[in-house]
């Protein structure tokens, strides 16, 4: 088993016993609205992640490889596509969606997944065609060796109209810190797959040194980029992440002190960049996104918001003026079961998911 499915489990390989509890320049949590959340489909397979298109349609991921939609006006769920995940698990399965900016005149959805191909186990990113509501014409953009454990990977388009693949660090810490290897970095990419010209050494490699991203998402109104990493035993991280920057996941990560946390699981490579916020008990951070704009009580327009496997919560991080950093967080609402995604639905409000629903956030 990847999970110990179940209120309050330990995410034992995708999120990997990571952390919550005091954090690095964040003022204590402040008092925010508690919210309420309505199912929006049920019945579902371990929906890892939501996309919301421009006309509304819910598109969601399950572990399993089928891609849906939920007619949001009806709630009725159709097929999009079916991926092919031999012996699919929460370790092995669709990860993310991205739309193509220009969604739906360039018609692509962008899937990441951790799968079996040939017998060898692969982390891709696959472009897949939008032909009268059905998915065709898969493509595979991006292939890198996965690991045993932490395959997790997240995309997303930027502001400049590249693509960005967050890679675990497949289960080997030393790899974070080499930049020969995907894994444990965050890659940069030309809509095609492709080496962007700008790219810090040439390869599609921007950003190293994470550990297991499940939630990364650019702030609307800087287009900068965030991220909430897995940590092992102590210290799960959101970080704002930077072009060329060293995050400092690698072999020397321990959770004893000295060096004093977080440091002591960002202590490898050249000047590593310590978190905006960290966690020091086990939580497990999964999908995250910005909520601009947001209507879900004070604070939230523009708050970065973030789920929690281990406990069932979604926090709220509201950053600075110059949003560079966390100002304070609270736990705006503590779901009774696991969550998995979290996404804006970019009319005011949040969506997320469990292992078998997706849900609305609202005030109540």
């Amino acid at each position: 088993m990847f999970f110990a499915i179940g209120r309050r489990a330990s995410w034992l390989r995708w999120a990997a016993m990571a952390a919550v509890g005091v954090s690095l320049a964040v003022a204590p949590s402040a008092p925010a609205a508690t919210l309420v959340a309505a199912p929006v489909a049920t019945g579902l397979n371990f929906p890892t992640t939501v996309a919301v298109a421009p006309d509304g349609r819910i598109f969601f991921g399950e572990v399993s490889g089928r891609i849906g939609i939920v007619n949001p006006t009806t709630g009725g769920v159709s097929t999009f596509a079916t991926l092919p995940i031999p012996g699919a698990t929460p370790g092995r399965g669709i990860m993310s969606l991205a739309f193509h900016p220009a969604y739906p005149s360039t018609p692509y959805l962008y899937v990441s997944l951790a799968r079996e191909v040939n017998g060898a186990g692969k982390v891709q990113l696959l472009r897949l065609t939008n032909t009268l509501g059905v998915g065709t014409n898969t493509r595979v953009l991006f292939s890198a060796p996965a690991g045993s454990d932490h395959n997790a990977s997240r995309v997303a388009f930027g502001g400049d109209g590249r693509l960005y693949l967050a890679i675990g660090d497949a289960g080997s810490p030393s790899l974070a810190q080499k930049l020969s290897s995907p894994s444990g970095k965050i890659l940069r990419m030309t809509a095609t797959g492709g080496v962007p010209s700008n790219n810090p050494w040439g390869t599609r490699v921007w950003a190293y040194g994470v550990r297991n991203t499940l939630g990364m998402a650019f702030d609307p109104l800087t287009k900068r980029l965030w991220e909430a990493d897995n940590g092992p035993a102590c210290n799960d991280e959101v970080n704002r992440l930077v072009r060329g920057a060293n995050f400092g996941w690698g072999a020397h990560a321990v959770c004893t002190v000295p060096p004093k946390a977080p440091r002591n699981t960002n202590q490898d490579g050249p000047s590593p960049i310590l978190p905006r916020a960290w966690y020091a008990t086990p939580l497990g951070p999964t999908g995250a996104s910005f909520c601009s704009p947001c209507s879900l009580g004070a604070g939230s327009n523009g708050a970065f918001f973030f789920g929690a496997w281990n406990t069932g919560e979604i926090r709220q991080l509201v950053l600075d003026a110059g949003r560079y950093n966390v100002s304070s967080q609270s736990v705006v609402y503590d779901h009774p079961s696991n969550v998995l995604a979290v996404e804006s639905d970019h009319q005011g409000g949040l969506l997320f998911t469990d292992t078998s629903a997706i849900y609305r956030l609202a005030l109540p």
